[in-house]
């Protein structure tokens, strides 16, 4: 995924880990964190946690484990890392409905994992123009839901859980993938 970091030198490689503060709004808002845009092997990211926690001076607990848009690249195998990063940090799995159901039986559940589902809604100013509705449904009438949620969007797309694009700049490259086959 092409996108900006603080060191725009290294942002046409590809970034495999990254850190900065966690500024999406969901439970782990302005934790320190590891992005890794994975599926990555648990020893290769403890080794990483430890490089950017040294470059960085600052203790990091959360790890993004799918970032960058990286869920749909993981297996149901690539759950076992997760298990194991929940002994010493937050883990955060982030990406499409498929991706997340086609691993969920296999994520476990705990307190210290947040499971985002990324909803891709291109152009949403155009749509607050209308009376527009998100509705979470099911599969089919009362199939795995005991009904369904209609939202307007206007509403769900206020300022309190809104991060602008420009926050994301701030990151800084830990590793691309180049720095990972020379380690």
């Amino acid at each position: 995924m092409k996108r900006d970091y603080k060191d725009k030198n290294n942002s046409n490689q590809k970034v495999v880990y990254f850190v900065g503060q966690e500024i999406e709004k969901t439970n782990q808002y302005k934790v320190q964190t590891l992005f890794v845009a994975g599926p990555r092997p648990y020893d290769e990211i403890i080794k990483w946690h430890k490089i950017a926690e040294e470059r960085t001076k600052q203790k990091i607990r959360h790890i993004f484990a799918t970032a960058n848009m990286s869920l749909k690249f993981w297996q149901h195998t690539d759950t076992e890392t997760v298990k194991r990063l929940l002994k010493k940090f937050y883990v955060t799995i982030d990406g499409a409905p498929r991706d997340i159901l086609r691993l969920l039986p296999h994520l476990p559940k705990s307190k210290k994992i947040t499971v985002m589902i990324s909803l891709e809604v291109p152009h949403v100013e155009e749509l607050k123009k209308f009376n527009c509705v998100l509705k979470i449904d099911d599969t089919g009438f009362s199939e795995t839901n005991p009904g369904v949620w209609c939202h307007r969007l206007g509403t769900l797309t206020g300022t309190r859980g809104f991060t602008a694009w420009a926050l994301y700049k701030n990151d800084v490259i830990i590793a691309t993938e180049n720095d990972i086959k020379f380690s």
